[in-house]
């Protein structure tokens, strides 16, 4: 068995789904956003001229259209990741999590929680794909969250970063499950998304030669590990 050339043909098959993706998602974003438009003004327009029913039937379609939306926007992010050269540059780890971390500060605050950033090693890699994977790790810990106020932990050694967090936690038999595209543990109703962020966060990795580990069980918090 030639190894080398199974490699290939996989990485190939990769970039041309990635290409797929990306192509997919931009061209349906445009007819997605119409939809939502052309929904948004018959329901300004002539709401106060229909019935409850159709009120209410209207509001379910602009929010179907909305969250059509977000899924476009979340596949046309995992296609473009697939699709770009990651840069390969020294990082300022530390700056960078602190960048991740500023726009999610003022909601742990205001949740009387923490959001720690410890001592993080020197590395190589795209700058920007870091900040997005760190970001996209803190906005699952609050989503996430316990009753409790939130604890966040960004600590690293070398080959290794960990964003550990003190919320309701995943069972094991879900651990793979939960980077997949559109995989959902719990309704819409209960916690909000369309669960992209951890199939991206993992894409991000992925490019950059590093997975992704997870350490969690109901009620014990989360601690992702970005080895490599």
């Amino acid at each position: 068995m030639d190894t080398r050339s199974d490699s290939a043909e996989i990485e190939r098959l990769r970039a041309e789904l990635d290409v797929l993706l990306y192509a997919t998602s931009h061209d349906l974003a445009e007819p997605a956003r119409t939809v939502r438009g052309f929904l948004d003004l018959l329901q300004r327009r002539y709401g106060s001229a229909l019935d409850d029913d159709a009120r209410e039937f209207i509001g379910f379609a602009v929010d179907a259209a909305g969250r059509l939306e977000v899924m476009l926007a979340g596949l046309l992010e995992l296609g473009r990741i697939g699709r770009q050269e990651p840069a390969h540059v020294a990082l300022d780890l530390a700056a960078i999590a602190e960048a991740a971390a500023a726009g999610f500060r003022p909601n742990v605050t205001a949740a009387g929680g923490k959001l720690e950033i410890g001592e993080l090693p020197a590395c190589e890699g795209d700058p920007d794909l870091w900040r997005r994977l760190i970001a996209i790790l803190i906005d699952n810990a609050l989503t996430y969250r316990s009753a409790a106020p939130p604890v966040i932990r960004i600590d690293g050694e070398a080959g290794r970063i960990t964003i550990a967090d003190n919320g309701i936690g995943i069972a094991a038999e879900f651990h793979e499950r939960i980077f997949e595209p559109f995989q959902r543990l719990h309704t819409r109703d209960a916690i909000p998304g369309v669960g992209m962020g951890l199939a991206i966060a993992r894409k991000i990795a992925e490019r950059q030669g590093r997975r992704i580990e997870l350490s969690s069980s109901p009620g014990t918090g989360s601690r992702f590990a970005i080895v490599g």
